[in-house]
């Protein structure tokens, strides 16, 4: 089993990024720029302001704080990465 989610973001001076990710039970994520993969995922963040939500993040609303206040982390870093 597989799900994929694929699209092409253009930027406002007209340039764009295809960006690509697999996700495949019990394998790791698999992230693309252009084709190429990341050779780490934190070379995607804040490039592209995007926070990729599952049906598992439900823990956001019936979980602790310890969640939220990562999903908000990884939501504020997309557009600070000094954050």
């Amino acid at each position: 089993e597989v799900c994929m989610l694929q699209g092409k973001y253009t930027f406002e001076d007209g340039a764009s990024e295809e960006i690509y990710c697999a996700l495949r039970r019990r394998q790791k994520k698999q992230f693309k720029r252009n084709k190429k993969e990341y050779d780490r995922l934190s070379d995607h963040i804040g490039f592209i302001p995007l926070v990729m939500i599952s049906p598992a993040d439900n823990e956001l609303i019936l979980g602790g704080s310890d969640e939220r206040r990562r999903f908000m982390d990884m939501a504020v870093s997309q557009f600070d990465k000094e954050y």
